[in-house]
């Protein structure tokens, strides 16, 4: 949910319980950045694809 949150333009704050929670969190949080930033790429290639292949709208 924090990283929905932040990508909808809303400052986010994780609070975790110890510093070990911290340190088990940070692979998953780095999982979640990559997952996101390589969705976020494959949705603009997606967009261009779509664009270029569509019919110019009707006027």
């Amino acid at each position: 949910m924090a990283f929905q949150s932040a990508y909808c333009g809303f400052n986010v704050t994780v609070w975790l319980r110890s510093q070990g929670s911290v340190e088990r969190a940070k692979p998953k949080f780095e999982r979640l950045r990559t997952i996101y930033l390589n969705t976020f790429e494959a949705m603009k290639q997606t967009r261009r694809h779509t664009a270029a292949d569509s019919p110019p709208p009707l006027t």
